[in-house]
């Protein structure tokens, strides 16, 4: 049942990125000219000048009607980003593809910086996706008995490490509010995700976190951003007396789907990749645990050309030309447990970093700051409300509220 739910996200998100891209508009180019200025149109033989992301442009269109962008019209236009030396062009609309297209590398990088999600939501998808990982693994982490088990390990009867539960199953939501430079942004995000654990001692693991974020940006150009991902997972625990070590490895199959102004119909793209992590747990007394950890997570961005207008052909090419993303993140956290351990409260501090050449400079690095109080209902069920805070990435504040449930038998 699981392996067919897989394989049927798998061929959902496939058919869902062939939709977004395929129905991109013919008439770009016409598209942005009329949304980049403060006026919302091309006026012709005026000169304009506005943002396109990332990217300052200036231009004048002449030869036709306001509004309007025909295959005889010259445009004369010179555009400056962050990270690049100004370019200009002059030329017709069919020359103007033909120079995106030598110039992709150096437009893309001013429009978008390291990649389209950065330059709407703020961070990457390997940035999110190793928040999501790490913060799957901190909702996912097992319930453990603070009282004396014979399956325990040690002697001292004062925690066992050792799962007291076999399946869980996560629902986490979260209220996002972000200031993206200039522009305010909104939305939501969280993770579901199954663990199934097995196996003497239950030290094995399986299942899969599904992770999804959506933003609304007030921008000029009212972009959306949705991004969802499957991340299916194995776990292996080492119990040690008073601690213990859990290594896990998983697979990424995601999407990014952006709309605004300038691309009315949507477009998207695929992403693929895979991380590893390791992390320790250690009982200080039967209610305080410490732990530290270490994780990677890759991930590689690709778009079908030919679902692709030939007009912004050159965003593909320059996005599927983009190197892997590598991300490591450290963390260290804390738990305590009160009232015989219905009430948790879990505390942790990880650092996202980027390690792949030519990261912007201001995005290598996020920390995140996360607290989280949880109440045990029920044997079998329990709810939690969290807070989450990012800094270090260049103009962009990053908050969360969060609140989860948990089932577990």
């Amino acid at each position: 049942m699981l392996k067919s739910l897989k394989v049927l996200s798998v061929l959902g998100l496939t058919f869902f990125l062939t939709i977004a891209v395929s129905s991109a508009n013919d008439e770009v180019w016409q598209s942005i000219f009329n949304n980049i200025p403060a006026e919302k149109e091309i006026k012709q033989g005026v000169w304009q000048k506005g943002s396109l992301y990332n990217a300052s442009v200036d231009y004048r269109i002449s030869g036709g009607v306001d509004g309007k962008l025909s295959d005889t019209d010259t445009i004369n236009m010179t555009v400056e980003g962050r990270g690049i030396s100004p370019i200009s062009f002059i030329g017709n609309k069919t020359q103007l593809t033909e120079w995106a297209e030598e110039n992709k590398t150096t437009l893309f990088k001013a429009v978008f910086g390291n990649a389209p999600d950065l330059a709407t939501s703020g961070r990457t998808s390997s940035q999110s996706l190793a928040q999501s990982a790490f913060m799957s693994s901190i909702y996912m982490a097992p319930n453990v008995s603070s009282h004396h088990s014979e399956t325990g390990v040690g002697d001292s009867g004062t925690v066992s490490f050792i799962p007291i539960s076999n399946k869980d199953i996560i629902i986490s939501g979260q209220h996002d509010r972000m200031e993206i430079g200039s522009d305010s942004a909104t939305g939501k995000s969280g993770i579901m995700a199954y663990e199934w654990r097995f196996g003497e001692s239950l030290a094995h693991s399986g299942g899969i976190t599904i992770p999804y974020r959506q933003l609304e940006i007030d921008d000029n150009m009212n972009t959306e951003y949705h991004h969802a991902a499957f991340m299916p997972f194995f776990k292996k625990r080492w119990y040690q007396p008073s601690g213990v070590v859990e290594w896990m490895v998983n697979a990424t199959l995601g999407v990014t789907y952006l709309k605004s102004s300038v691309f009315t119909d949507g477009g998207g793209y695929l992403e693929y990749g895979w991380g590893t992590g390791v992390r320790y747990s250690h009982a200080l007394t039967p209610n305080a645990i410490v732990n530290a950890g270490l994780m990677y997570q890759g991930l590689k961005k690709e778009i079908p050309n030919d679902f692709v207008p030939e007009e912004v052909r050159w965003i593909s090419d320059a996005l599927n030309d983009l190197p892997w993303e590598h991300n490591i993140t450290p963390s260290v956290g804390a738990i305590m447990n009160f009232m015989d351990g219905r009430l948790t409260l879990k505390g942790e501090i990880f650092r996202v970093h980027q390690v792949q050449d030519d990261v912007m400079d201001g995005y290598e690095n996020q920390t995140v700051v996360f607290g989280m109080g949880t109440y045990q209902a029920t044997s079998w069920f329990s709810f939690s409300l969290g807070y989450k805070e990012s800094f270090e990435l260049k103009d962009i504040t990053d908050k969360s509220y969060l609140i989860d449930f948990k089932i577990s038998w």
